[in-house]
């Protein structure tokens, strides 16, 4: 006899441990920003993480904190974002905005894509 399971499926319905905070796969894709940039968030001290040890399989896991991670959403916005908003591309936006005074409070050199102040943004 043979059980199928889709693995994704186990995934999402393992336990993870009480107080861990978000996952890094899912505060990924609540900022809409690849692996590379979360982690240099978290490696240049924007996100703080946590790491513990899971159900699954018994392995370290890394969560990042709940509060900073609202904390990063509620002050920064990416250019990519705007730069939707705005229906324009980032190679157009971020030179326009740096044209009136707006720099990136985070370096594309620092962490591999631009983030603004949302309040440099929503006054600009």
């Amino acid at each position: 006899m043979q059980i199928l399971v889709k693995l994704s499926e186990l995934k999402s319905n393992v336990p993870k441990p009480d107080g861990a905070g978000v996952p890094i796969e899912e505060a990924r894709g609540t900022l809409g920003i690849t692996y590379p940039v979360i982690r240099a968030l978290i490696d240049e001290g924007h996100l703080t993480t946590s790491t513990v040890m899971t159900h699954l399989k018994n392995r370290k896991q890394e969560f990042i904190d709940p509060v900073k991670l609202e904390e990063f959403r509620r002050d920064y916005i990416s250019a990519t974002e705007v730069a939707a908003a705005q229906s324009t591309h980032v190679r157009t936006l971020v030179p326009r905005l740096r044209a009136i005074g707006i720099k990136p409070a985070i370096e594309k050199s620092e962490v591999g894509q631009y983030f603004y102040l949302r309040s440099d943004i929503e006054s600009g």
